[in-house]
């Protein structure tokens, strides 16, 4: 799917206005080792459904606080399909990736090199589930065999 820049610059208004705090209680609930990110994974999770705009995919979401929270907005599925049909005039899907359900290796480089292309330096929360010998790799948009092996999830791109 290709928007046009007015469509971008609306969906990304949405995007950026949508109040998530209805997600807070059970974030905290459900992973209190990461209470204290709720707001970063807010914000970081705006910035991955921006990128959608602007890539055709697919995109990964290599960080477990930011995936927890798109988890956690598909279980409101109301909302989550409201949100999906409103910013992007369709239903986003989740993949866990999987050998039989792949969300393609090329995921993890689009986000890593579409990110700072949009927003600058990609903070830390998306490389925490990422082993550190790794980081400077993925960071320069390659896929080490060792991070595609981890458990990731992912966006697979528009279907045609």
């Amino acid at each position: 799917m290709t928007y046009t820049s007015k469509q971008i610059q609306q969906g990304t208004d949405h995007i950026n206005k949508y109040d998530f705090e209805f997600l807070r209680e059970r974030y905290v609930d459900e992973n209190p080792q990461r209470a204290q990110n709720f707001d970063e994974a807010v914000i970081e999770l705006r910035k991955f459904f921006t990128l959608m705009f602007t890539t055709q995919g697919p995109m990964a979401a290599m960080s477990h606080a930011v995936d927890g929270l798109w988890h956690l907005f598909i279980q409101h599925t109301p909302q989550y399909e409201t949100f999906s049909n409103e910013v992007f005039g369709q239903y986003v899907h989740h993949q866990p990736r999987s050998t039989t359900y792949p969300v393609p290796t090329s995921a993890i480089s689009t986000f890593y090199t579409e990110y700072p292309k949009h927003f600058g330096n990609v903070p830390s929360i998306w490389f925490k589930d990422i082993p550190t010998s790794d980081r400077l790799a993925v960071a320069q948009g390659q896929v080490p065999l060792t991070v595609q092996n981890l458990k990731w999830s992912g966006w697979t791109g528009w279907r045609r």
